[in-house]
């Protein structure tokens, strides 16, 4: 808010309240001088016609800031809506993502299950063998290959200890 506003809005305020203040005085001087018998002046009790165009004055402002708050409100509404359109627009093709997204890992998973198993198809055609079973093989011939190995050396350590003496 720029300073001339501020001070703008503050001597509006300021004339509003002692406005106001001012009317109430007025009216309470006026009945304590009814009731009190004093002789009050007609023109005292009637508004001057500056008043009311003053007042008529002040409703054309207000009537021009009510229409621009109108005009104000419209155009938040209208942003509203097209942000509510906007939003569904988006809900829509994220679920249409999702949807494309599943149907995607669905078919990599059936393109999975076809590459495992040609290739177990080939293996088989193939003669290739089974990893696994060869490396189980693989593990309990070089345990018993080390215990047969293990067997000789100490044969042979036995032997040259018994025949060497």
């Amino acid at each position: 808010m720029s300073p001339g506003k501020l001070s703008f809005s503050a001597v509006g305020l300021a004339d509003k309240l002692l406005g106001g203040y001012i009317e109430v005085f007025a009216v309470v001087m006026r009945a304590a001088a009814e009731v009190l018998g004093f002789a009050v002046p007609r023109l005292l009790w009637e508004p001057p016609p500056a008043s009311i165009d003053r007042r008529l004055a002040k409703l054309e402002v207000a009537k021009a800031a009510l229409m621009e708050s109108l005009t104000a409100v419209e155009e938040l509404q209208r942003q509203a809506e097209e942000g509510k359109v906007e939003h569904e627009r988006v809900r829509a093709e994220l679920a249409a993502t999702i949807a494309s997204k599943d149907d995607a890992e669905r078919k990599l998973q059936s393109i999975q299950a076809l590459i495992t198993q040609d290739v177990e198809a080939f293996q088989t055609l193939a003669g290739v063998p089974n990893v696994a079973k060869e490396r189980l093989l693989g593990f309990a011939s070089g345990v018993v290959a080390s215990i047969i190995a293990s067997g000789v050396m100490a044969l042979t350590v036995w032997a040259w200890k018994h025949f060497a003496s």
